[in-house]
């Protein structure tokens, strides 16, 4: 029924949906371009015509008493980035055995010009190993829909370009308000890493300067180290003491003396960082760019993914 209804005012809108549901229980989804209001309502009307079990992010200020309830009925989650350290862990949570779900990452946390995408959405299929589908409002050409389901591969230009590729020709309400399809990181590839992020930003571009390194690109640089190779978990204590990549050292990234302990180790060596799934990681590295350290990997299925992997 809200299939039919969805379909039905899309159609009254004037709008053509084109997509189908994918043949994958679980993934994620981006949409863009976001350059109007009516971006999100047409964006819930994508996902109930095409019949996605969506669950979408939002900042906790949009869900105060009544209306909150309702979007939280509509698959809204409240996040509250200043304290959204354990977000990537807790969105792969959400993937359960057998149940279908699509997960809604913003790309961009304003309906204005950004200069580039917030790569939350990346860490999170990386790290439940899910594709992404890109979701589109074309306000030229009145079409809406999603695309076919993109694989990442951890080669991030390589992956996207395939999104770049796909939302070359659409166009959204206000074109002008339309950012590049890219990556902070990106951008970043061969700068100087300055600290202008905001680490508690759950969907923000929280790789900086580190590599990212699928399991066996982690496994093998373990295997075959590099000359003063360090591996750190930054996990718990108690997560750590439970099971580690060999030769880990363990500091806590909730530890108010974090930043302290990193800063008293060797810039000058390569590392390799892990947590329980990234989003840990991902939240180190970005700290560990900011003070000097230019040359870290982050691997991003961390522990469940190599301790799952039998290594």
């Amino acid at each position: 029924m809200k299939s039919k209804l969805a379909k039905w005012i899309l159609r009254r809108w004037g709008f053509e949906l084109v997509g189908e549901q994918p043949a994958q229980l679980h993934t994620v989804m981006v949409a863009s371009p976001h350059t109007s209001n009516w971006d999100f309502p047409l964006a819930l009307l994508i996902g109930w015509a095409l019949e996605f079990n969506m669950r979408w992010l939002g900042k906790k200020e949009m869900f105060p008493p009544v209306v909150g309830a309702l979007w939280k009925r509509l698959g809204g989650i409240p996040v509250d980035r200043k304290a959204a350290g354990s977000m990537v862990d807790d969105m792969v949570s959400l993937f359960q055995p057998g149940e279908r779900i699509t997960i809604v990452i913003p790309v961009s946390g304003t309906r204005g010009y950004t200069p580039h995408w917030k790569s939350g959405f990346y860490r999170i299929a990386r790290a439940a190993n899910v594709p992404v589908i890109p979701a589109f409002v074309d306000y030229t050409k009145k079409t809406c829909g999603a695309g076919a389901p993109i694989e990442l591969t951890g080669d991030v230009t390589a992956d996207m370009d395939k999104f770049r590729a796909f939302y070359a020709e659409i166009d959204g309400k206000y074109p002008d308000d339309d950012g590049p399809v890219v990556l902070r990181e990106e951008l970043e590839s061969n700068a100087t890493p300055e600290v202008t992020a905001d680490v508690n930003d759950p969907a923000a571009s929280v790789i900086g300067m580190a590599k990212i390194l699928d399991l066996q690109a982690a496994k093998d640089l373990v295997d075959s180290p590099p000359q003063d190779l360090v591996v750190l978990d930054v996990r718990t204590s108690d997560e750590f003491a439970a099971g580690h990549v060999d030769g880990a050292i363990n500091i806590d990234i909730y530890d108010d003396a974090f930043a302290e302990k990193v800063g008293a180790l060797e810039s000058g060596v390569p590392y390799l960082v892990y947590c329980k799934a990234g989003g840990r990681s991902a939240k180190a590295c970005e700290l560990m760019g900011s003070i000097g350290f230019d040359n870290v990997s982050d691997m991003t299925n961390g522990w469940d993914g190599w301790s799952a992997a039998g290594y």
